[in-house]
């Protein structure tokens, strides 16, 4: 309890001052509900589904339909390379917005070399397969185009993402936008490697390989037809400023950081998730034997592991430490769900509506929140007697959050003293990145919008480390459940998530964030990787504001997308959501929890957590 975050918060709770603002007129400027606005996102995922669907022109100027691995980048000097990704079944309306085009590989073999390629759809309105006649090499890309030039280490059997977020969006609207697209239709991503610089590229998994191993492509889309959001009364949601606190050491200019160009899902523990069965729970053969006092080894791990409701196995809550070897796992998931009332007979499977849609995020940042016996200070209506589990994805290590706005939520709660109840499963949307001390900080460093939908992440900057600031790191949002085309929606949630030690703050510069790291600014002189850091995200509290439920005479399960959106149960990548056939919108007072926890019982976790 020597850390200066842990001696600077006494009393945090009764420091905390919380202000009621009206949500549907705006989270303190964060986002306008009350205004019009596009339809809610859609996403659909597609993977190369045929041999030749997935082909190669290459620098032997020779076609090549059914490699199992594949060079993707520059040629030999003298040629270029070139290689096609053809995806089928694109239901997206013409003229649609695209919001994002996500697009990844599985690596072929362990690499550190640099790739240089130039990515772009081919421009036609449907897209027809590859032969040797029709090879990616003799497709024209549409004007609009991402070229990539990296020199990181891709591990052998693991999926990462190539391109994201807007890097592809220009060039997928132009197809999109042509008069003889159609919703239905094929489109072909090529990956275009210049002849120079020689050998820049790396090898990688194709379909024929297996169809895990296929190339696959993420798009989110909103219709442009303006859609009215819920017409109910306005709802108040409280948000917290932080405590003030007094530093114990003179906060130093950051040292230099390395700034990670993707955001990859880590590696090692909780990859290449689904799992078809439940993992063994004994050692299998060949596998490494734990060693206590040392990190564990991938299948101690994996142990862990829940089936979700498509009936695949996904990594679960873990201790720190397992209990049976002693070796540790070097992060934290917070609290234990096991036996907590509110879930009844669900689980919590980490990554699986992320997986649905293949957004993978790395699995050190899920974190449970449990409270069994919800009370507050307030008078009713208040949640008192609830049970309640959030899971949210909250890394705060690396520079993901600087740019990914969607992260997946969990969200179970019972009032067994007026029945509502809920089940939810979902992408969050927190639209908005905003650089400060606190979501009531007056002085943003940056506000800048990057996805169409409530919510922000409030990244702490530098000056965050001045007393009377804190580095305090929060996260809101708002989960529209069920909802339709008109605006209706069968619950409405709030939740938002807070950190008061994260490892990473946003360095200001140019109005951009670059990584750096809490415990170099704060002069603590810990390792901010290493297990004695100060600042490694273990500090967390919780918000649970509204739960309102608007689904009386419907059946209390039902089917939606990953964002939220009603579809039919047989829709692909359908997700099932419960909430109980009643109306309730209880308008209650904002209760912070979990600030208590000790989530690093035993002095072993640490970056990236």
């Amino acid at each position: 309890m020597s850390h200066w975050m842990r001696r600077a918060m006494p009393g945090e709770t009764t420091l905390r001052v919380v202000l009621a603002v009206a949500l549907f007129s705006g989270l303190l400027g964060i986002a306008s509900w009350t205004q019009n606005t596009s339809a809610a996102p859609v996403s659909l995922t597609r993977s190369v589904a045929a041999s030749s669907d997935d082909a190669r022109y290459s620098d032997a100027n020779a076609y090549s339909g059914n490699e199992q691995v594949a060079l993707v980048g520059a040629g030999n000097g003298s040629r270029a390379n070139v290689s096609g990704y053809r995806f089928t079944g694109i239901t997206i309306p013409q003229g649609a917005k695209i919001i994002s085009v996500e697009f990844s590989l599985v690596k072929a073999t362990t690499q550190y070399s640099r790739m240089v390629t130039t990515y772009g759809f081919q421009a036609v309105g449907n897209a027809p397969t590859f032969s040797s006649s029709a090879h990616p090499a003799s497709r024209v890309m549409t004007s609009a185009r991402f070229t990539q030039d990296d020199n990181i280490r891709r591990l052998n059997g693991q999926r990462y993402v190539m391109v994201s977020g807007s890097a592809l969006v220009a060039s997928l609207q132009e197809v999109v936008n042509r008069p003889d697209w159609v919703s239905g239709n094929s489109i072909v991503l090529l990956a275009s490697g210049p002849a120079q610089p020689a050998w820049a590229r790396q090898n990688f998994r194709t379909v024929d390989s297996g169809t895990a191993n296929a190339p696959r492509l993420t798009i989110t889309y909103e219709l442009t037809a303006a859609q009215p959001n819920p017409t109910a009364t306005s709802t108040l949601t409280n948000t917290p400023v932080p405590p003030t606190a007094t530093a114990t050491n003179t906060p130093v200019p950051p040292t230099a950081t390395n700034t990670p160009t993707t955001s990859a899902p880590a590696t090692g523990y909780g990859v290449n998730i689904p799992w078809d069965s439940k993992p063994s729970w004994t050692q299998p053969a060949g596998m490494p034997t734990p060693v206590a006092g040392q990190p564990c080894p991938v299948w101690v791990h994996d142990r862990y592991a829940v089936q979700a409701n498509d009936g695949k196995w996904y990594p679960t809550w873990h201790p720190t430490t397992d209990p049976e070897f002693g070796c540790f796992f070097g992060h934290e998931h917070g609290d234990n769900p096991n036996g907590a009332g509110a879930l009844g007979t669900w689980n919590v499977p980490f990554g699986y509506v992320g997986a649905g849609i293949g957004h993978l995020e790395a699995h050190p940042g899920y974190k449970i929140f449990r409270w069994d016996n919800v009370q507050s200070p307030y008078n009713a209506p208040s949640h008192n007697g609830a049970q309640l589990l959030m899971m949210v994805h909250q890394g705060t290590s690396n520079n993901n959050a600087f740019t990914e706005a969607r992260h997946e939520v969990h969200f179970h709660y019972k009032n067994p003293n007026d029945g509502r109840e809920v089940h939810v499963q979902m992408m969050a949307v927190f639209g908005e990145l905003r650089v400060g001390c606190g979501a009531n900080d007056p002085n943003m460093d940056i506000i800048q919008k990057q996805f169409n939908g409530p919510g922000a992440r409030v990244i702490p900057s530098q000056r965050c480390f001045t007393a009377p600031n804190i580095p305090y790191e929060d996260w809101i949002t708002a989960l529209y459940v069920g909802s339709d085309a008109q605006g209706n929606w069968r619950a409405y949630l709030d939740p938002h998530f807070a950190v008061f030690d994260p490892n990473r703050f946003c360095l200001v510069q140019n109005g951009a964030c670059t990584l750096g790291r809490s415990d170099t600014q704060a002069g603590t002189g810990a390792d901010p990787a290493g297990a004695g850091a100060w600042f490694k995200g273990v500090k967390r509290e919780a918000y649970l504001n509204q739960v309102w439920l608007d689904n009386q005479g419907n059946s209390p399960i039902f089917y939606t997308d990953a964002f939220g959106k009603l579809v039919p149960s047989n829709t692909p990548g359908a997700f099932m959501q419960y909430v109980a056939a009643m109306d309730s919108r209880l308008q209650v007072n904002s209760t912070a929890f979990g600030s208590n926890r000790d989530n690093d019982p035993d002095d072993n976790v640490h970056a990236p957590n």
